[in-house]
């Protein structure tokens, strides 16, 4: 009996090793691949180890030999010994027939460790080799499955910049997304085509969940056609604002001049307001170089051209000077002067000319600059309110048209709890984005105590790749409705007479 259960246990643990998967085949994980190449590469270098002190001792023994061999030679004993040596004829051969013998013995063990050694340095580079390729392979898992962190992602691009292999990273790394996404593309449209012949409740809810594993592109066909001529399914994933920039951004290339651009020139951008009747900063009609800017308090030092923070700055008084971009405070005008060089000298602010326009204070108690308010304006709706703080820290909080405070994936480490904007507030957005004919544009106020004041347009927000996937979504849908809205009052006949007195 017990015999029998020691045959039954040997039989088990033969059952269990020849169903495990040899830990070098490539069926094997990748983990159990890279603990197996690296224990092959410990023992050859061990015995690549071995082999080499061998080798040492060996040509230690020779060169010793060597030396005493020369010694001996150069002695006085061995030059007197000539006649004797002579004599001994035989006995002389008989020595270096021995010698010969031995060092021959020597000279072919040295050859042959030298071979083994160059056959283990072979194949140690080829484990090496396979040992990258495996750790190439692991992080490239690691990605996929989202184990690596963004501080890993940082240090292996820089890694790769140092080793001057940055173009081959960003290649591999292209290839890698793409082969992926194809092959998860192929895997849910054959699943999703395992549904498109049954029963519309069972093909909807297949599809709506099939639906969140594409983006704007890439949706098969089959789904399309079943969302449109079905009704019930959304195509929410073909929505995307950062996808509907980007392709503004392709039609700008295509053609120079698109009607949202013109108004990124502020000083077309004030005389617009004016002939909308919108509250706007004083603004000197002079443009100036920086060695002609004067020193003056009251007022706001920008650019003549470009968009955002950049270049921006707030000039409380002499010794309180506010750089907007790095919310830093300036003490002096000299140190004023080298922060708008040094723009300059970067790229910040491409042109040294410059507008000086009122500088718009908050609340009347204190004399700290107003807040912005800026508003994501789709063709006469607004959907989204950004409201931004400078004083004492630099501050966000994003609200919907409803008056809901929102989170939108952006600047979620710097929120605080805002004020909003009035309904009147966001009419009046909306109103001057329906002059405006492009689906998109936001428009920037800076709320004084009393009233809010236009500051610019802003076709190009900056960093709108970063909302969330439902934010990116949401807005993507206000930008395609827009488009339509827009398209749809052309064709009826809007004239846009206030834009085209800006664009003639």
């Amino acid at each position: 009996m017990v015999a029998d259960e020691k045959m039954q246990q040997q039989l088990k643990e033969k059952n269990q090793q020849s169903t495990s998967p040899d830990p070098t085949s490539e069926e094997a994980p990748i983990d159990q691949q890279l603990e197996a190449a690296q224990e092959k590469e410990q023992t050859l270098l061990a015995s690549l180890l071995k082999k080499e002190t061998q080798l040492q001792q060996l040509q230690r023994k020779h060169k010793r030999e060597k030396k005493e061999s020369k010694k001996i030679t150069q002695s006085r004993t061995w030059k007197y010994s000539l006649p004797i040596r002579k004599t001994l004829t035989i006995s002389k051969k008989i020595k270096e027939i021995f010698k010969a013998s031995e060092f021959e013995k020597l000279k072919e063990d040295f050859e042959a460790l030298q071979q083994s050694h160059k056959a283990l340095q072979s194949e140690l580079n080829k484990t090496n080799e396979a040992l990258v390729k495996t750790k190439e392979q692991n992080t490239a898992m690691k990605i996929e499955l989202g184990h690596v962190n963004s501080k890993e992602l940082h240090q292996q691009a820089k890694k790769a910049k140092e080793n001057g292999e940055v173009i081959e990273y960003i290649d591999q790394l292209v290839k890698r997304k793409n082969a992926a996404e194809s092959h998860y593309g192929e895997a849910l449209t054959k699943t999703a085509r395992l549904f498109n012949k049954e029963k519309p409740a069972s093909k909807q809810i297949v599809f709506s969940h099939v639906l969140k594993g594409f983006q704007m592109n890439g949706i098969p066909e089959f789904i399309v056609r079943a969302a449109e001529n079905e009704g019930e399914l959304t195509l929410t994933s073909a929505s995307s604002f950062s996808a509907s920039l980007s392709r503004r951004a392709r039609v700008r290339q295509l053609r120079e001049h698109t009607p949202e651009l013109l108004l990124d020139n502020k000083v077309t951008a004030y005389t617009f307001a004016d002939q909308l009747g919108v509250r706007r900063p004083w603004v000197r009609a002079e443009k100036y170089k920086l060695v002609d800017l004067p020193i003056e308090a009251g007022i706001v030092i920008k650019p003549s051209e470009g968009a955002g923070s950049r270049g921006v700055y707030l000039v409380i008084s002499e010794s309180e000077i506010y750089d907007v971009r790095r919310s830093n405070v300036l003490p002096n005008w000299e140190a004023l002067k080298e922060q708008i060089a040094e723009d300059l000298a970067s790229g910040a602010v491409t042109e040294d000319e410059w507008l000086i326009e009122e500088l718009i204070l908050g609340e009347s108690t204190d004399r700290r600059p107003a807040k912005d308010l800026k508003f994501y304006c789709f063709y006469g709706k607004v959907a989204l309110i950004l409201e931004i703080t400078r004083f004492p820290n630099l501050r966000y909080c994003w609200w919907n048209a409803n008056g809901e405070r929102i989170s939108t994936g952006k600047y979620d480490d710097q929120l605080f709890t805002g004020e909003g904007a009035t309904q009147a507030q966001i009419d009046l957005a909306a109103s001057i984005s329906a002059e405006i004919p492009t689906p998109f544009i936001r428009i920037d106020f800076l709320k004084s105590s009393q009233e809010l004041i236009f500051g610019e347009f802003t076709p190009k927000p900056g960093n709108y790749d970063e909302f969330n996937r439902k934010t990116d979504q949401w807005l993507g849908d206000y930008y395609l409705e827009a488009e339509e809205r827009l398209i749809q009052d052309l064709l009826n006949g809007k004239s846009f007479d206030k834009y085209k007195k800006i664009h003639s």
